[in-house]
């Protein structure tokens, strides 16, 4: 269980600063940046409108996702999630018929295993690019002021991360649905659609730890209740069963599940893809195989050209050996 690998006392808060900019690092920033930026300043605009995402600090949110990224594998990997507690999801699948065509071996076991770990951080990764990147475009709009924060795993095992900006704070209510037929050409919102999409909690808040007015964005991911948890179909979820017959199901076996059969995907993509090959072989030996014949007729009918021409010459000459006696001999012949 996730409790005998994590405790309260193990519990570590990681804290992280992104940020600021330095004034001697502006001379650096690209121009149409520089411009954006100015822009901001002047008229107000959304960060999201012009382009401010200087290298630097975007560098420096990927470099902390990257951090943060191992940081929660190592977790998973500490005893929050098991190859067991994977193959125990796998016979739970091919238990209710949903497992088809795949076996159930050691090697497989660790790949469905991989898969999943790799999920779950994707999810994580693209959910804290949301919020980061929110923080300089919406919040702070400017690489001048820093994003802090703070991630941790709980002792239950869940992931937690914790930021704030120095910005003006917003109402999340007031942004639109962008999955609304009246909102798909509006950037805005999408942003927190993600960050919902993918962790199991996101909370909002209008004060960083200094006080100070800004946004805070605190985000779960409950990894330490994957075994334990149901979760409802999605809309399009496993739509090679027709019917969404066994949900809700574990949070941990829909994870299982989607890894099963993106093995059997690539089993197919590699399957289609060396037929593909094969057939290529087959057609450039045919192609070699019609060259060859095509060769050795063209060679043969050469061969046949050369015998004609060296009899005739054969013939010229003996012609001409005869009409020169004759002119020596003017009664040879007679």
């Amino acid at each position: 269980m996730p409790g005998e690998v994590y405790t309260e006392s193990a519990v570590e808060e990681r804290p992280f600063v992104i940020g600021p900019l330095s004034p001697e690092e502006e001379e650096f920033i690209p121009e149409y940046i520089r411009k954006n930026l100015q822009r901001v300043r002047d008229e107000g605009i959304d960060g999201n409108d012009a382009n401010i995402k200087v290298p630097g600090i975007t560098a420096a949110i990927g470099a902390l996702i990257t951090e943060i990224d191992g940081y929660l594998k190592r977790c998973l990997l500490s005893g929050i999630l098991t190859q067991r507690q994977c193959s125990d999801a796998m016979e739970r699948i091919a238990a209710a018929g949903r497992g088809k065509g795949l076996e159930h071996e050691p090697e497989v076991v660790t790949n469905v295993y991989e898969r999943v770990l790799n999920k779950i951080t994707m999810e994580v990764k693209i959910a804290l690019e949301e919020a980061l990147v929110n923080h300089l475009e919406h919040g702070n709009k400017d690489p001048f002021k820093t994003i802090e924060g703070k991630y941790w795993v709980d002792s239950d095992g869940h992931f937690h991360s914790w930021s704030f900006d120095h910005g003006d704070g917003f109402e999340p209510a007031a942004i639109a649905d962008p999955t609304d037929s009246d909102h798909l050409e509006i950037p805005n919102g999408r942003g927190l659609l993600l960050e919902k999409m993918f962790m199991d909690t996101v909370e909002y808040g209008s004060q960083g730890t200094s006080g100070q007015i800004g946004t805070s964005v605190h985000m779960t991911k409950l990894t330490g209740t994957l075994t334990q948890r149901m979760v409802e179909a999605d809309e399009d979820d496993d739509p090679e069963d027709g019917e969404k017959n066994g949900f809700p199901e574990l949070a941990l076996d829909r994870y299982v599940r989607h890894a099963m059969h993106g093995i059997l995907d690539d089993r197919q993509k590699n399957q289609d893809a060396d037929a593909k090959k094969e057939a290529e072989r087959v057609k450039n030996k045919q192609l070699r195989e019609a060259w060859f014949g095509a060769k050795q007729k063209l060679i043969t009918w050469l061969e046949g050209k050369w015998t004609v021409r060296e009899h005739l010459s054969a013939t010229v000459a003996n012609i001409g050996k005869r009409v020169r006696r004759k002119t020596k001999d003017p009664k040879h012949g007679e």
